[in-house]
C-alpha cells in the first residue's frame, strides 16, 4: 500500500492515511522475457521459448562441404542455423580392358560432382602380329621384314569418337610395278562410308562394289592409293574394329602376278571427349591444369600417375597423354570462338 500526508494550514500539524496498492500492470510474456509489470520491473512465470518451423535448407551440402538448415521462430521471426552433413560421394565403376598398348583399369566416377579415381590396373596385353601389324593396335612388327619385290598395301589406323567423321589414307609401299589391280573393301558394319577417292598414286580408280584399276603402263612409284572417308554410327560401342581389303587380282603389263602384304586399318572407338581431362563433359583451362598435373605426377616404372586424368586427355587422339596434348588444348583454346562455339584447332585425331 501507499501513504498520503495531510499538513494543517495553521500549525502545520500532519497527518497520515493508507493508499490502497494499485497492482502490477503486467505485460505478456514473450519468446525470451517473462510475463513483466511495466511500473515496478516485477517479473511472473517464464519466457515462452521460441517456436521454430521445420526449416529450410538455405545451403545445400554437397559430397565433401556440409551445408546449412534454417529455422524460423513463428512467433518473432528469430532465425538459427545448423549444419548439415556433407553427402559423401556416389561413386559408379567402370571397367576399361587392357589392350596392347594401354593398361586395364577400373575407373570410380562420383554421379554427383564427377570426382573420380582408378584403380584396380591391369597389364599391358601382348601384341597379336599377322602380316606385318599388330591385329588390335595396328602397330608394326618390329621383326617384319618385307620383301622389297613385294607390294605392301598399309591402311592408317585412327582412334576416334562414337559418331565422329573421319578419314583413312591407304598407301602403298615397295611398289615393284603393277598395271591391273582388283580388290574388295571389308569394312566394319559400325562404320558408314562416306566418300571413296583416288589418291595421288592412281587418277582412274574405278570405285564400286570392287575396287578396278587398269593401265597400258605400270605403276613403279609408292604412294596414296586411295583416301576413305567413315562415319562412326552414334551407337558404335568403345572397343577396336578393322577395315581392310581383299585383294582379288594384281598384276604387272607383262602378266605377271604381284603379290600384296595388307596391313589392316585398326579404327580405336572411344566414347570420350577429347581434351576433357576432368572428365566433366566441357573443355575448358581446368582440363589444361589437370593434364599439367598429371604428366608432372607420372611414373614410368608403373605407368601411372597419382593425379587423375580421363581418356581424354589425350587430346590429339594419339593413343597416349603427353606434352602434346597440353599443347594442343591451349591452342584449341586460344582459337575458340564462343559464338559459334568451336575452335580453328581440331581436337582428337587429324
Amino acid at each position: 500500500a501507499g501513504v498520503k500526508t495531510y499538513t494543517c494550514s495553521t500549525c502545520g500539524t500532519k497527518k497520515t492515511e493508507s493508499i490502497t496498492a494499485a497492482g502490477h500492470n503486467w505485460k505478456d510474456a514473450t519468446c525470451t522475457v517473462a510475463k513483466t509489470c511495466t511500473a515496478c520491473g516485477a517479473t511472473s512465470g517464464t519466457a515462452l521459448g521460441h517456436s521454430y518451423n521445420s526449416g529450410t535448407i538455405t545451403t545445400a551440402a554437397t559430397c565433401t562441404t556440409a551445408g546449412v538448415k534454417t529455422y524460423t521462430c513463428s512467433t518473432c521471426g528469430t532465425k538459427k542455423t545448423e549444419s548439415v552433413a556433407a553427402t559423401g560421394h556416389s561413386y559408379e565403376s567402370n571397367t576399361t580392358d587392357p589392350t596392347c598398348s594401354k593398361q586395364g583399369y577400373t575407373t570410380h566416377m562420383c554421379t554427383v560432382c564427377h570426382d573420380s579415381y582408378k584403380d584396380s590396373y591391369t597389364p599391358v596385353l601382348e601384341h597379336t602380329y599377322s602380316n606385318g601389324s599388330c591385329t588390335s593396335c595396328g602397330a608394326k612388327d618390329p621383326d617384319h621384314v618385307v620383301d622389297a619385290q613385294t607390294p605392301e598395301i598399309v591402311l592408317e589406323s585412327k582412334s576416334i569418337m562414337t559418331g565422329e567423321k573421319f578419314t583413312i589414307a591407304v598407301e602403298i609401299n615397295n611398289n615393284p610395278g603393277f598395271s591391273y589391280l582388283e580388290m574388295t573393301p571389308i569394312i566394319a558394319p559400325e562404320f558408314t562410308l562416306v566418300k571413296a577417292e583416288n589418291g595421288e598414286l592412281l587418277s582412274d580408280f574405278t570405285i564400286g562394289k570392287q575396287y578396278v584399276w587398269v593401265a597400258d603402263e605400270d605403276v613403279t612409284e609408292d604412294g596414296v592409293l586411295l583416301m576413305f572417308t567413315f562415319v562412326a554410327e552414334d551407337n558404335v560401342q568403345p572397343g577396336n574394329y578393322q577395315i581392310t581389303f581383299n585383294v582379288r587380282t594384281c598384276g604387272n603389263y607383262e602378266e605377271e602376278v604381284v603379290m600384296f602384304s595388307i596391313v589392316a586399318a585398326n579404327v580405336e572407338v572411344t566414347n570420350c571427349v577429347h581434351g576433357d581431362a576432368t572428365g566433366d563433359g566441357t573443355v575448358d583451362g581446368f582440363d589444361v591444369i589437370r593434364l599439367k598435373k598429371y604428366l608432372a605426377n607420372y611414373d614410368y616404372d608403373t605407368e601411372s600417375s597419382t593425379v587423375d586424368a580421363t581418356i581424354g586427355a589425350d587430346a590429339n587422339g594419339d593413343g597416349k597423354v603427353d606434352g602434346f596434348d597440353v599443347i594442343r588444348l591451349k591452342k584449341y583454346l586460344a582459337n575458340y570462338d564462343y559464338e559459334t562455339g568451336e575452335s580453328t584447332i581440331v581436337l582428337g585425331p587429324q
